[in-house]
């Protein structure tokens, strides 16, 4: 028998005959792991792309509230700047 090696580390026995008893039995087995695998390792890719999906929305939200919060403190300092002018140009224009 030979054996075949998975991604994984393991390995399986493989009937080096085809024409044996078992060979069908085993057949099924070895493509039943790798399919196993492959869910598995789809399974991961798909937890592994949720977290980031959720990252770049969490990132998406904070980059948004500093926005937010850069333009209110400007603009608000902008009115107390230019209502401070103003108040100054009004009363030196009444003296």
């Amino acid at each position: 028998m030979s054996d075949r090696a998975y991604s994984n580390g393991n390995r399986l026995p493989l009937p080096d005959d085809e024409s044996t008893e078992g060979s069908h039995e085993s057949s099924q087995l070895v493509v039943a792991t790798k399919e196993d695998e492959e869910r598995n390792e789809v399974k991961q890719v798909q937890l592994l792309a949720r977290r980031e999906t959720n990252h770049v929305r969490l990132w998406r939200l904070v980059v948004l509230v500093m926005i937010l919060t850069t333009g209110a403190v400007v603009s608000a300092l902008t009115f107390i700047f230019l209502n401070r002018e103003d108040e100054e140009g009004a009363e030196n224009n009444a003296s």
